[in-house]
């Protein structure tokens, strides 16, 4: 094995990988208040932190693992592996009586038996297990745990797994120091209100997790059932499962897929998110073979992958204790997923065995038990995946008395197999357009004294090596010849019939009148010239990265001149990770907001069944983010809520702007002053149309309040309804949307004098539109709902057009002509298709509004 192994230039790899990286020896640390339960050293990747609440019901993807401490040498204690539960599983006795149980990997859970020691390595941090021969977890290993050998009343699992549980909650009380040292070196008594209304937020959430567990109700239940190591399939592959009954009913979940809102990155055709699995298909089967397959773990969440078509000969540490010579996994790799590219990815990371492998159907393929990392390897990382009809034949087996073991459904109609799945393609099919996925390379980090945990190898006929070897050059050669050719620029170009030339491409200035230029805006200045406005950014925690990208390009050609505020809003905490990366890219305050519930909810006057079917509809009619729960709520929230949050109450003017934003230009002036000295309400940069399907009551709503509200609507010498209602360009959106252009200023963009939205008329017109209901049964956005408002209530001369603001969000640009610009073509608007020139409604504005 081990000359294959070299021959093929591949390192000792470590399969079973849920122990033995990075699992830190001590057991307590110290900090107030009390240390919770199992309390270990942090670890530092964010997989381990669980955000949000934690669930009593658990199911597909929920994370699992022994409830006790391990002890080391020394006394030493260290909390005991983190799985996944693959999913639910009807038990159904000869009495018909039947029982739900959760099924995840024999080695996830095989540390409640007696009999396995562990020893530290020579640095202190990674593990080596020892197992005592003749112990109860030596006879699982050899045999099998079945009805006959119940387990002990101490064999207790948990969910969440303390693992998990303290990285969470050192992760938060670091919050919390960073936190309270903030608070402590502010002056400013709203700043201080602010930190302190953080600090209780996070303390309140950091006694609630901590409660969880001294109240006992992570404890799920009892292994009932495992398949040891022994077993093998009819392919002479590992079997490695295991049976948990819960110990409280209140603690079944179901197998239903990630809601939507957890898919923030895969653009999905039809709702396969929240659909409930359906019976099993076969590794082994052709036409599964060529499927694009998705795992849902507790580590990783939702990771493509595809199957290799090869079966690696692997044998594992156990192996040679029991007397095994190898075994033979089905293997499975990262997926080139449309738009996304070739890049390794792993399918499954630590913490991840047990999780379903499942089609893009929803039909389950098999189950994750362990995987191989190396940085030679073509493939790049491969995760060995036991086909579900085998782990099944294997549970029905070992139960004795009787039992049926099936995948739990919610309907009798429900049956599965490989024929019902091909019917089933008619109906529910998952495109992925799209899918950014997590760093998860070089997530298996093999330590010398874990090294020999498997010994891998593939045997690939000579042959087909050399055609390999011969591939891989002529890639690299192909690769390297078009790296030498210069990249095409796309040219500006102009395609309205009705506008000569782009005005982008005549030189640009800055705006006329007194502007306020950078002296005197030191950030500790008292007496700055700096006017009570923020830049404001509503960003998820997994998106610091590109929010970081935005930070330095908006520091870089402006702020840090003017040193105004960051505000970061979520509707969960923000993490100390997002707050250490984001702080250290300016000088100026950052806030950081959590958005109340009830401003983020969705309102009780909404149908949820009605809602959910019109998501289900937008979706089939290809509107982008229609069934995504979470993109509706955010909608609503930029619409109408957002200045009602304490945090701005006493903010007059703010500048949007969103992770992945591009700044180009060197702004010289106080914009916020611009704006007050100006008399300004709102900034634009973009201006375009929108997709009719998605807002098709929108207009006729507005129409019902003007009716009922004539004395907001400004005279139609001052106002923009022209704009709003020009059908000329392009009638078909004017159709469409029932008299509304569909033109709208795009509002990742937007500096704006929020008393404008505070005001009567719009803040009368917003909870009109809230009642009806259109930010969840349509997708109305934010965009045209502050367009038509400032289009009808507020006068044509107080709109700007920041010109000379060099700016970019995929895929358009605002590109001025100036020499303080850099990185932007001049004049141009996309870089994309040349469809996408025709949703340029600026020349619209120009020609109804002028370029002011």
């Amino acid at each position: 094995m081990t000359q294959h192994l070299l021959a093929y230039n591949l390192p000792d790899v470590l399969c079973e990988i849920e122990r033995g990286e990075n699992v830190r020896t001590r057991s307590t640390f110290p900090f107030h208040p009390p240390v919770p339960k199992g309390m270990v050293e942090p670890g530092e990747e964010s997989g381990d932190v669980i955000q949000g609440e934690y669930h009593v019901d658990v199911g597909l993807g929920s994370d699992v693992g022994p409830a006790q401490d391990f002890e080391k040498e020394k006394g030493e204690m260290i909390p005991g592996p983190s799985g996944t539960i693959g999913g639910i599983v009807d038990v159904v006795g000869a009495d018909g009586e039947r029982k739900r149980m959760a099924l995840t990997c024999y080695h996830v859970v095989r540390d409640v038996f007696e009999g396995i020691g562990f020893t530290a390595s020579a640095d202190g941090w990674a593990t080596r297990e020892v197992v005592v021969d003749g112990s109860e977890v030596d006879v699982i290993d050899r045999n099998v745990m079945n009805t006959r050998t119940p387990p002990r009343e101490d064999t207790l699992l948990e969910s969440p797994s303390r693992r998990k549980h303290n990285y969470t909650m050192q992760d938060l009380a670091n919050g919390i120091e960073i936190i309270r040292g903030e608070h402590d070196k502010r002056t400013d008594p709203a700043a201080k209100q602010r930190l302190h209304n953080e600090l209780a937020c996070m303390r309140e959430e950091f006694d609630t997790k901590k409660q969880f567990f001294d109240d006992s109700k992570q404890i799920l239940g009892r292994p009932w059932l495992a398949s040891g190591f022994m077993p093998r399939t009819n392919y002479n592959g590992r079997l490695d499962w295991a049976l948990i009954e819960f110990d409280d009913e209140d603690r079944i979940g179901n197998n239903m897929m990630p809601p939507q809102e957890h898919w923030p990155n895969h653009r999905v055709s039809s709702s396969i998110a929240g659909f409930n699995l359906q019976g099993m298909i076969s590794c082994q089967d052709e036409e599964a073979r060529k499927e694009k397959v998705f795992k849902v773990g507790a580590r990783t969440c939702i990771t493509a992958c595809k199957h290799s078509a090869l079966l690696a000969d692997c044998r594992f540490a156990d192996d040679a204790r029991l007397g095994v010579e190898f075994s033979s996994e089905h293997c499975f790799v990262y997926s080139s997923i449309e738009n996304y590219g070739t890049a390794p990815v792993n399918c499954g990371q630590r913490g991840d065995s047990g999780a379903f492998i499942w089609t893009e159907d929803g039909m389950l393929l098999g189950q994750l038990f362990g995987g191989l990392q190396t940085e030679t390897l073509t493939l790049g990382s491969v995760s060995y995946v036991t086909d579900a009809e085998e782990i099944f034949k294997s549970m029905n087996e070992v139960a004795e008395g009787g039992y049926e073991i099936s995948l739990a459904t919610d309907s009798d109609d429900c049956k599965g197999g490989l024929e019902r799945q091909r019917e089933r393609k008619t109906a529910i099919r998952l495109l992925v357009l799209g899918m950014k996925m997590q760093n998860v390379l070089n997530i298996v980090h093999v330590e010398s004294d874990v090294a020999t945990k498997m010994l891998a190898t593939m045997f690939i006929p000579k042959p087909v090596r050399a055609l390999a070897l011969a591939s891989i050059v002529l890639f690299i050669f192909l690769l390297l010849q078009l790296s030498r050719r210069p990249r095409p620029v796309k040219e500006p170009r102009v395609v309205y019939p009705d506008m000569k030339t782009d005005p982008n491409l005549e030189e640009t200035h800055e705006p006329a009148g007194h502007l306020w230029r950078p002296d005197d805006y030191a950030v500790d200045n008292p007496n700055s010239p700096r006017i009570n406005a923020t830049i404001l950014s509503l960003v998820r925690n997994e998106e610091v990265d590109d929010m970081v990208n935005s930070m330095r390009d908006l520091e870089r050609t402006w702020n840090h001149k003017f040193n105004y505020p960051w505000t970061f809003f979520n509707d969960k905490p923000f993490s100390p990770e997002f707050k250490a990366k984001t702080r250290a890219e300016t000088r100026a305050p950052c806030y950081y907001e959590l958005i109340p519930k009830e401003h983020w909810a969705v309102p009780n006057w909404i149908n949820h069944d009605l809602m959910s079917e019109s998501g289900k509809m937008l979706a089939e009619d290809g509107s982008q983010y229609g069934a995504m729960l979470s993109y509706h709520q955010m909608c609503r929230w930029n619409s109408g809520m957002f200045y009602h949050h304490p945090a701005l109450k006493n903010t007059r003017y703010y500048w949007r702007v969103e992770p992945k934003v591009h700044f180009f230009c060197d702004v010289d002036y106080d914009v916020f002053r611009y704006m007050q000295d100006h008399n300004k309400t709102y900034g634009f940069t973009i201006n375009l149309y929108d997709d009719p399907k998605t807002i098709p009551s929108l207009w006729p709503e507005t129409m019902r309040f003007m009716e009922a509200h004539p004395e907001y609507v400004k005279h139609d010498t001052e106002n923009s309804r022209a704009w709003l209602e020009d059908k000329q360009r392009r009638p078909e959106h004017n159709e469409k949307a029932n008299g509304y252009s569909t033109c709208h200023f795009w509002s990742n963009f937007e500096i704006a004098n929020m008393e404008f939205w505070r005001s009567k008329a719009y803040e009368d017109y917003f909870n009109h539109l809230d009642r009806a209901g259109g930010f969840f049964y349509e997708r109305w956005g934010d965009a045209p709902v502050h367009s038509i408002a400032l289009g009808l209530f507020e006068d044509k001369s107080k709109i700007h057009w920041f010109r000379d603001i060099g700016y970019q969000h995929i895929p358009y640009f605002n590109c001025p002509n100036s020499p303080k610009c850099k990185g932007c073509t001049k004049g141009l608007f996309t870089d994309g298709e040349d469809f996408l020139f025709k949703e340029d409604c600026r020349p619209n504005w120009f020609k109804y509004v002028g370029m002011g």
